[in-house]
């Protein structure tokens, strides 16, 4: 997508959107005129990542770059506002700024690019990547110059193999990909997971390289595993990573060890998806029984004996929306899991009537192995939960009565199968296209207009004032279990009233 050049016209009309809470809180005197700051501020580009801002101003939000709950810092001052993509904000969540936008930028350079290697990493973000590293070595002691820094390690010997070894803290522009021993593709989700993780627990053990020798003085350093944990850090800002380095190993003994972490260790997988990956115990001894050269859903319960096909389907479909719950970016799980204070709901409510209506209930023919499937199934149901999360759940939630009975009203569990089933659902297949009932809903990767769509809706479903109800009947309904009560009492609240707010 092209940078805009606006600096020196005037700001199209509508081209973002200011929320009348945002505007409300900002100073008068800079409340007045406060678009044309932000526009000019912006220079048109999105500050998340770096790209145009788009011509639909739906697409367009401006937020807070140091968040209100942060106590002390930012606040409601045009300084503290910036524009950016509704996409990129939304991925954003509430991680810091400076932390959320190289994640965001690495988001949309892995949508553009459709696959990507660490080369492409390299390429991208390192300057003056995959140098070669000169070598001194002294009997036990190795010494790598890294341009006018040294390096000195202890050399150790693998028992088992005879293969030398020894750690080292070295510069990322003295790494390279390993394509012979690790032909890997380098996902966005998994980038994203450890870069969070990083920032919690800095400290991570350390990535696999081999030096291969290029005569007596000169070698290179070739990562062949840790690849997402070396791109993490690359977009975190870090310099350098920690390794343990082979030398000159036996490749045949690698390839070995690769298959062992990514298959035994259970690691980010090679081909297999991240979801058979997480798979429990019984689910996962059973698809290891599943010899097929494409292996499907389909094929996996037709495979069982006829007496068990029923309940390995049951237990399967059981095991893909914990995943879903328990995933590390379902911010929901936080808020009901057992021992929350206040929780709105339960952990079994999201899981059974938020989480299981979204998910695609037939057993798909695709290819349980590949990446994206119930992969990209997931990560697409995180975004509408979380959003959820940031409309209902605001920090200090419970602190605020009027949000509070929102909050309530909208968790209740006849409200919850009423909104999900007949309002939700019927307007994502509308804005995602997949308009049979039995059609997959969200196992498709979407493009940022979709997605935009599909998180307009969510806002707007969550700001009806339906949730702010004080009528005895219109409480009874959506306390009940049964949908037709809530419809009969709240009939002009439809999927296609939710759809014309969200996309007009």
């Amino acid at each position: 997508m092209a940078k805009a050049n606006v600096t020196k016209k005037e700001k199209p009309k509508s081209l973002f959107k200011i929320s009348r809470s945002i505007l409300s809180k900002l100073d008068p005197s800079e409340r007045d005129g406060a678009e044309d700051s932000l526009w000019m501020k912006s220079s048109g580009l999105c500050a998340l990542c770096g790209q145009a801002l788009s011509n639909n101003a739906d697409l367009n939000v401006a937020d807070h770059r140091i968040p209100e709950s942060v106590s002390g810092a930012g606040g409601n001052v045009l300084s503290n506002l910036y524009l950016a993509h509704l996409s990129c904000n939304a991925s954003r969540k509430d991680l810091p700024f400076e932390v959320a936008r190289p994640i965001v930028e690495f988001r949309v350079f892995s949508e553009e690019k459709k696959s990507i290697t660490f080369d492409n990493v390299i390429e991208k973000y390192v300057t003056k990547g995959r140098q070669p590293v000169s070598v001194d070595r002294d009997g036990g002691t190795i010494v790598l110059s890294f341009g006018s820094d040294q390096f000195a390690s202890t050399v150790s010997r693998d028992v088992a193999t005879g293969t030398e070894y020894f750690y080292a803290e070295v510069p990322f522009e003295y790494v390279s990909n390993d394509k012979e021993i690790q032909p890997r593709l380098v996902s966005y989700s998994h980038v994203r997971r450890l870069a969070l993780d990083f920032v919690n627990r800095p400290i991570h053990e350390p990535s696999n390289c081999r030096l291969v020798m290029h005569g007596e003085k000169a070698g290179v350093l070739l990562q062949f595993d840790g690849q997402h944990k070396s791109t993490a850090q690359i977009l975190l800002g870090r310099k350098t990573g920690s390794f343990k380095v082979y030398i000159d190993p036996n490749k045949a003994m690698l390839q070995e060890l690769v298959v062992k972490i990514q298959q035994e260790i259970k690691k980010q997988p090679l081909t297999r998806s991240d979801t058979l990956a997480k798979l429990g115990d019984v689910i996962s001894r059973l698809l290891d029984e599943y010899k097929d050269a494409k292996r499907t859903e389909q094929g996996f319960v037709a495979m069982q004996p006829k007496t068990e096909r029923a309940a390995i389907k049951k237990l399967y479909q059981q095991e893909l929306q914990r995943l879903v719950f328990f995933d590390g970016d379902n911010e929901l799980a936080a808020f009901v899991k057992p021992g929350a204070l206040g929780a709105p709901t339960t952990d079994r409510m999201v899981i059974d009537r938020m989480i299981a209506p979204l998910l695609c209930s037939e057993l798909l023919g695709i290819d349980m192995d590949a990446s994206g499937g119930r992969d990209t199934e997931r990560e697409n149901i995180i975004i509408i939960l979380n959003q959820i999360v940031k409309n209902m759940l605001p920090p200090n939630w419970e602190k605020d009565p009027i949000q509070k009975q929102r909050t309530q009203t909208f968790f209740l569990g006849g409200a919850i199968g009423w909104w999900m089933n007949e309002l939700l659902i019927p307007a994502l297949r509308y804005v995602t296209m997949k308009l049979k009932d039995k059609e997959p809903l969200l196992l498709d990767a979407l493009d940022a207009g979709v997605e935009s769509k599909m998180v307009s809706i969510v806002d707007a479903l969550c700001m009806w004032d339906v949730w702010s109800t004080t009528s005895v009947e219109g409480l009874a309904a959506l306390r009940s279990n049964t949908v037709k009560n809530v419809v009969s009492v709240f009939s002009e609240y439809t999927h296609l009233r939710l759809i014309k707010e969200a996309t007009s």
